[in-house]
């Protein structure tokens, strides 16, 4: 064991006090005089506490949404893991995992070897349905000093323990009753609590000296789920004009078959549904089905011949709607299947018989634009910041029996990224990579850099302290660019640029399936050149380059 000593050892457990005081070098003047001219400082400290903490745990349940579809076809993983302080030695480390009666258990895994495990799926074995089975918990234990006295963890960076608990969801539970009833499909959840206890200094761990001791992961059971992604199309960044890819997955639980099965979308204001299939876009819709093992991809038609059901439809919604000026849109997927000669229902695989063939999932791919202004006159162009929301629901009916099955819904959210800014001492009277010291008179360039996505910004204002900024020009290659400059001042001096935009090409970027898509960037100088001691700016440029800031301290 390390010596109680130790740095890491002193005066963990308690709330240790923090006190600042904010304030400046010097004082009045610029001159290091602090014996006639004091540093300024704020008049009185602030003070707060912090505990550190020995060690901790965490739990997770590795699913998208923290949702999955019933059966065996569709596994996921339970992921506990331990935190141990840095350089802190821990040991008796025993961690309970109170397992839902509603999961079956496949494996059992440690990132470091345990001393002790008792868990259902230990070595690979699937051990069954906590409860109905003997194992209702699962147990383990790390550097036990009942086997070895100098047993220990020393933390790492990062996590030291990693649990990870495989399962899906059965068609019945320890008690022998439905997870969900494929006459009446309803989602359920399945619930369990993990807990941590150990011995640190030859004392047990409490909550005085510790993180979370226990922590809980929640997975929800559905009939089908519904999930959804965005990417931008062929990468770049998110800016008016672009053209997103919209991927919607749906995963039919092995149990139940599912007929009626419609999709509604409502894409926000900021939106357009977009099926060009020309020789230049192919954004046809398309519907993958996968079942019983084979798989086929349908592209949807928006046709309304007698003999064919309507696959698609798309409307905007009007002032005075609860989501006026978004577009609703409508995808039967049952009726793209019934033209198709697939028939309206989508079986789950267990649905008829035992035989394991692969999951039932569809996925449904569209295309929307990012418009270049609102639709609402009021709200004016989509800028940088702007949060172009989306918002899916499916319903469908359960084949037992015709009834509701209880639906699922996903969204996915595109943030037009805001700006970034980055300011560098660039040189000192004239060399570039000078020393970062500086005296009284010397000329300081610093280098100034503003990114932003290529296109519409509201309300930017740049400044700059003790400096005199005459109002904005733009570069010619830049256009239809619209600002308005403040007024001219010496001291501190501020440019407000109304609003700018141009092309849409932006550095390569790319939208993340399952997370926000944010855009590239444009870069705006801010380029001003001395003149005397005190500063004059002589004025600042918006273009695709950096510029230079020049002040004399």
């Amino acid at each position: 064991m390390k010596s109680p000593s130790t740095p890491a050892r002193r005066g963990s457990g308690g709330p240790d006090p923090v006190t600042a005081r904010g304030g400046f070098r010097f004082g009045d003047d610029p001159l290091d005089n602090p014996s006639t001219d004091p540093p300024l400082q704020q008049g009185a400290p602030v003070g707060d506490t912090v505990t550190r903490v020995v060690i901790q745990i965490e739990k997770e349940v590795a699913l998208p949404e923290s949702e999955t579809a019933q059966g065996p076809n569709f596994p996921f993983n339970y992921v506990i893991t331990v935190d141990i302080a840095t350089d802190v030695a821990v040991s008796d480390i025993t961690v309970t995992d109170a397992l839902p009666d509603n999961l079956y258990f496949l494996t059992a895994t440690t990132s470091i070897p345990a001393d002790q495990i008792t868990a259902p799926g230990v070595g690979g074995t699937a051990a069954g349905i906590p409860g109905l089975d003997t194992v209702v918990e699962a147990s383990f234990m790390f550097a036990d000093t009942g086997a070895d006295p100098a047993a220990e963890i020393v933390g790492q960076k990062g996590d030291d323990i990693v649990i990870t608990l495989r399962a899906y969801a059965p068609e019945r539970d320890a008690g022998n009753v439905l997870v969900i009833d494929p006459a009446a499909p309803v989602a359920t959840q399945a619930v369990n609590t993990a807990t941590l206890t150990a011995t640190y200094d030859g004392n047990p761990v409490d909550a005085g000296m510790s993180g979370a001791l226990s922590d809980d992961a929640e997975a929800i059971i559905r009939p089908f789920t519904v999930e959804k992604c965005v990417s931008v199309e062929g990468g770049g960044p998110a800016v008016p004009g672009a053209y997103v890819r919209y991927r919607v997955e749906i995963h039919v639980f092995d149990y139940q078959a599912i007929e009626d099965l419609v999709l509604d979308d409502l894409l926000f204001d900021g939106w357009t549904f977009d099926t060009t299939n020309d020789g230049t876009l192919a954004h046809q819709p398309t519907l993958v089905v996968n079942e019983a093992g084979s798989s086929r991809t349908i592209g949807l038609l928006n046709r309304s011949a007698a003999k064919f059901e309507v696959e698609y439809s798309s409307q905007f919604l009007p002032a005075g709607d609860p989501n006026a000026y978004g577009e609703a849109l409508t995808f039967d997927l049952s009726a793209v299947a019934t033209n198709n000669r697939l028939g309206g229902t989508f079986e789950g695989d267990l649905f008829t018989d035992d035989d394991l063939d692969g999951p039932t999932t569809l996925t449904l791919i569209y295309y929307a634009r990012i418009d270049e202004t609102f639709r609402n006159a009021g709200r004016g162009p989509v800028v940088v910041n702007d949060r172009l929301p989306n918002a899916i629901a499916g319903s469908g009916n359960t084949a037992v029996n015709g009834l509701p099955s209880q639906g699922d819904g996903s969204n996915a959210l595109v943030t037009i990224d805001p700006p970034e800014t980055e300011k560098v001492l660039y040189a000192v009277n004239g060399v570039v990579g000078a020393p970062v010291s500086v005296a009284l008179g010397d000329l300081v360039t610093y280098r100034l850099r503003f990114e932003v996505a290529d296109f519409d910004v509201d309300d930017l204002t740049i400044e700059a302290s003790s400096v005199k900024l005459v109002p904005p020009s733009m570069a010619r290659r830049h256009h239809h660019s619209r600002l308005r400059s403040g007024d001219d001042q010496t001291g501190d001096a501020v440019a407000h640029v109304g609003e700018f935009g141009g092309g849409h090409a932006g550095a390569a970027g790319g939208g993340l399936c399952g997370g926000e898509v944010a855009a590239g960037p444009l870069r705006v100088g801010l380029d001003a050149v001395p003149a005397r001691l005190g500063g004059e700016a002589r004025g600042i440029g918006v273009e695709r380059g950096v510029g230079e800031a020049h002040q004399r301290r």
